[in-house]
């Protein structure tokens, strides 16, 4: 186990309140370095108290990290007579489903039909087979197709349910009828069908029609994961910006797509949750990506790409774009130096 678990667990127990961003360090390093001792020792302190909030977070890295043994042991802590018991939160309907427990499953199809506990029951779902509830969840879905608010992560059992002419049907739905209030559980699963729906995703995430990084239900978060579904590269989108800075005339379209860029570059720095254990995780180096957007191709003049930008919004009322660039530069070297750091201690 490591050294850094049972410091954590020691503040754990101590009831002291910890940082926010403290706390979450602790379960980025726990997620990134440890194994399954790790995740037993956490599961441990998770089922001493497992409604308070602190503890749910700690589902994350048990997740991630457990074993069958403890896969099991989650299961029959959580479930009595085919039902959650009072004494565990929601989030668990997700961590049985990520960790394989087909036992599991006739509880998650029950939530998952429930309004209040649909995306966490779909998250589990999606990692298991629903053969043997196929019409029922096609009913369901059906019933809910076009409809701008919805039970908003049914969508995601899609690729479970239809092939992938499907996708389309979801594209349909989002762009012209689904609320941005509702669309993440859409992206999600329009990327869920594989790498042929890339330009899906990648027209979603352009398209104000989507609003791709909104966050007011957590969009923007399930867009970024979605790029990975699909092997969407950061590249990609920033090859796409040069083009844009030259080809779009609209300044308000320039600006919300480069609003979109800067949300999802943001996420690379500091998202490190995988709500779904076979996606494909980004693994673009940020000094490639810093290379990429702030540095220029030759000595005698600037030309890279975020000067371009300087040059097109250099009025006082457009200034913000160019504020968030300049603070994602500062990030982006930050992360850089730990990245130097992290390779020389671990190789």
């Amino acid at each position: 186990m490591l050294n850094i678990t049972q410091k954590f667990i020691n503040e754990l127990k101590s009831k002291q309140d910890i940082n926010y961003e403290k706390f979450q360090g602790y379960i980025g390093t726990i997620i990134r370095y440890g194994n399954q001792e790790d995740a037993k020792a956490l599961y441990n302190v998770f089922i001493q108290d497992p409604l308070h909030y602190d503890k749910q977070q700690l589902l994350e890295p048990i997740m991630r990290l457990g074993d069958s043994n403890l896969a099991q042991a989650l299961y029959e802590f959580s479930i009595v007579d085919n039902d959650l018991t009072e004494e565990v939160p929601y989030e668990v309907l997700h961590a049985l489903g990520y960790m394989g427990v087909t036992e599991a499953i006739p509880v998650l199809i029950k939530y998952a039909l429930k309004w209040t506990t649909c995306k966490l029951a779909c998250l589990g779902l999606v990692h298991l087979s629903v053969e043997k509830y196929q019409q029922e969840l096609k009913d369901r879905l059906e019933q809910l197709i076009n409809q701008p608010l919805f039970d908003e992560f049914l969508p995601i059992l899609s690729f479970r349910l239809y092939d992938d002419t499907f996708a389309e049907r979801l594209y349909e739905w989002g762009d012209q009828y689904a609320s941005i209030d509702s669309n993440a559980g859409l992206i999600l699963g329009i990327a869920l069908y594989g790498q042929k729906q890339k330009e899906k995703i990648k027209n979603i995430i352009w398209s104000s029609n989507w609003q791709a990084h909104d966050m007011g239900t957590g969009t923007g978060i399930w867009t970024y994961q979605a790029m990975g579904y699909v092997s969407l590269t950061f590249e990609e989108l920033i090859s796409d910006m040069k083009q844009f800075l030259v080809e779009i005339e609209s300044d308000r379209e320039l600006e919300y797509r480069l609003d979109v860029l800067y949300f999802l570059l943001t996420c690379k720095l500091n998202y490190f949750f995988k709500n779904i254990k076979f996606t494909n995780s980004n693994h673009e180096k940020i000094e490639s990506l810093y290379t990429l957007f702030y540095s220029s191709s030759n000595e005698d003049i600037d030309d890279s790409i975020f000067k371009s930008i300087k040059k097109r919004f250099n009025r006082d009322e457009q200034f913000s774009i160019i504020e968030s660039y300049e603070r994602l530069k500062l990030q982006m070297e930050m992360y850089i130096h730990f990245e130097v750091e992290r390779e020389h201690f671990l190789f």
